[in-house]
């Protein structure tokens, strides 16, 4: 459970700098604007565009891997109930058994 937790506090700081980046990078372009011509314009903004896409392609990728990792969680905690409640039964009719002899 540790580990799950660290990896998804993990995404969200990238997922952070990633988006301060991004921000970073815009208000440097808009400061840039009015000195660039059409073509650098352009260009800049078609870069900025690819990183952008790419930041939220590896962002839907670790949130697919984070909801992966949930349901895997999910299923043993699911399994692990299901094992406890079998033992305290167990546990229960031994208590009777011998609470009748």
């Amino acid at each position: 459970m540790t580990a799950s937790v660290m990896l998804w506090a993990r995404t969200r700081n990238i997922t952070y700098l990633r988006v301060t980046t991004v921000l970073y990078l815009l208000q440097s372009f808009i400061f840039l604007l009015p000195y660039l011509s059409l073509a650098d314009k352009i260009k800049r903004l078609e870069t900025l565009l690819t990183k952008c896409k790419e930041s939220i392609k590896a962002n839907k990728q670790k949130t697919q891997a984070l909801t992966e990792v949930k349901e895997s969680l999910s299923t043993q905690l699911s399994e692990r109930e299901a094992e406890c409640e079998k033992l305290k039964t167990q546990v229960h009719r031994q208590g009777k058994k011998s609470s009748a002899t």
